[in-house]
């Protein structure tokens, strides 16, 4: 433009807001819109990935599907890197009971520990223990000890919200090098964000988990489980993570919680009122124990006897394999009440079977497990046999939704309670542990939980034991995270999370002794 007609242009005309065009920037989002999956993580586009769509010919035919990010191979290696880090007493910060008192708690003890690195086991009970570390450096030392003797783990790692720290992984140094690298503060951990805007966003938090999972996986017995809590965020990334470590063929379900207060108001997408636990087992020899049957569920017993409430399901067999020809032997003749024969005739007419032999019948009913009953079918009344099932001792698979439970509200009211103050956000409610540890562990075995937080895992376990006078034992690692300054935690004197993890367990200890001698 010339300067003779620069002043014809005022403030008011549009183009002077007109901005040149970025065409290559424009092009690359266009490509992005249409094929998203020629692109990374953090935006840049994959030209291998490109080349496979340009020239299909040019795919290895070697290649096989793999979950990969960046920093996977690095973060396997330093999962096997030793640690320097030691397990050192602390006295001063223990809870030792009388032993009167130990005796009448059974688990009642607790004593502490301090690393020259950074681990510090507290343990309220002879085996139990509380170790204040860096959780991976932690976990080395365990598997020295503990290698396949864990029956569960539970963990809450940090949910990857852009909120979140992310761990300092490497151990191969000195105990300065080792603090200073981690940024530790006088008080404990200075944490660093793991932020949305950071291209490694998921990567960071994989590998922060990847080599926490290899580790503890060490750690469980062949029939071990684990189980993680988790949300929307990484759920995704979780899965595939595990089946990576722990074999697809050893995922055992993946739980939805009901938590009790939504989230997600006012954002683009669904309200979410779930969280969900991951849960994997070690290899083939895990599985669940039966759980009790809830209200709900006791509904269907509908009838009573002597013997107590029962259900009855039809004598015929149902579903695949049920004609004569299937079990020849499980068709004959029974004699109702009327004195009829009643043979097994499926819908339309079919022959049929029984569930059983004629002599595994006769058995049944000399024990009163045959009843009969008159029903009406094609408008006549018909007598058929059925089997009764009685509520007593009968036990059921747990399931994937769990919604009859305390919330995270009641969660927070009962930590409150217990510590007098609210100083620590979102635990988690004491009855899911204590379900998690049922339906994978027996009475005397051991759960770890590397992410302690507040500490819920030790305060379920030993309460779970006062409950059905279990033996478990449990071990609890927690990061010395600093609290916030301005935080109501720190201002009651919890200047680490780790000091709420401890004293949390020692209210709980100090609560059950106090009640057995009320």
């Amino acid at each position: 433009m010339s300067n003779d007609n620069k002043n014809s242009i005022n403030s008011d005309n549009p183009l002077i807001r007109v901005q040149t065009t970025d065409w290559n920037k424009e092009r690359l989002e266009q490509l992005k819109q249409l094929m998203p999956d020629l692109f990374t993580n953090d935006g840049q586009l994959n030209i291998n990935e490109l080349k496979k769509v340009v020239d299909p010919k040019s795919v290895n035919e070697t290649e096989r599907y793999e979950f990969r990010w960046f920093g996977k191979s690095n973060a396997k290696r330093e999962a096997f890197t030793p640690t320097n880090a030691t397990l050192v007493y602390d006295e001063a910060r223990s809870v030792i009971p009388s032993k009167l008192e130990l005796k009448e708690l059974k688990n009642g003890q607790n004593t502490e520990k301090n690393s020259e690195n950074s681990a510090n086991p507290v343990n309220s009970g002879p085996d139990n223990f509380i170790i204040e570390g860096e959780n991976l450096a932690v976990l080395k030392l365990l598997s020295q000890s503990y290698r396949e003797q864990v029956k569960c783990i539970y963990i809450d790692p940090p949910y990857n919200t852009g909120k979140d720290f992310v761990y300092s992984d490497n151990f191969n140094q000195d105990r300065k090098e080792y603090w200073e690298d981690a940024e530790i503060t006088e008080n404990g951990y200075k944490i660093d964000t793991n932020a949305e805007t950071d291209g490694r966003f998921h990567s960071n938090w994989l590998n922060m988990m990847y080599s926490r999972l290899l580790i503890a996986r060490q750690l469980l017995k062949e029939d071990g489980v684990i189980f993680i809590s988790i949300d929307d965020n990484e759920v995704h990334h979780l899965r595939k993570l595990c089946d990576d470590v722990f074999g697809e063929e050893n995922f055992l379900g993946q739980v939805s919680r009901l938590t009790g207060t939504p989230t997600g108001q006012g954002t683009r997408g669904l309200v979410s009122e779930l969280d969900y636990v991951v849960i994997y087992s070690k290899s083939d020899e895990g599985d669940f124990n039966g759980v009790e049957f809830d209200e709900e569920d006791k509904q269907i017993y509908n009838q009573t006897d002597e013997k107590g409430q029962y259900l009855t399901r039809p004598l015929r067999k149902t579903g695949g394999e049920d004609k004569r020809e299937d079990r020849p032997s499980m068709y004959y003749p029974l004699t109702a009440p009327n004195n009829t024969e009643i043979y097994p005739v499926g819908p339309g007419g079919y022959e049929s079977r029984w569930r059983c032999s004629l002599s595994k019948y006769k058995e049944l009913e000399g024990d009163g497990m045959i009843e009969w009953k008159e029903i009406n079918e094609d408008e006549s009344l018909v007598w058929k046999p059925y089997l009764k099932f009685y509520l007593e001792g009968r036990l059921k698979q747990p399931s994937d939704l769990w919604k009859n439970m305390d919330g995270n509200k009641k969660a927070s009211i009962d930590l409150k309670k217990l510590l007098e103050e609210k100083i620590f956000d979102f635990p988690k409610p004491v009855e899911v542990i204590k379900k998690c540890a049922l339906i994978s562990s027996d009475k005397n075995d051991i759960i770890l939980d590397f992410f302690a937080g507040s500490g819920t895992t030790g305060q379920a376990i030993t309460e779970l034991n006062q409950e059905d006078g279990g033996n478990r034992k449990y071990i609890l690692v927690q990061l010395p995270e600093a609290t916030d300054e301005k935080s109501e935690a720190y201002k009651a004197g919890y200047k680490k999370i780790s000091d709420i993890t401890i004293e949390r367990n020692k209210r709980v200890v100090e609560k059950i002794i106090k009640e057995k001698k009320e």
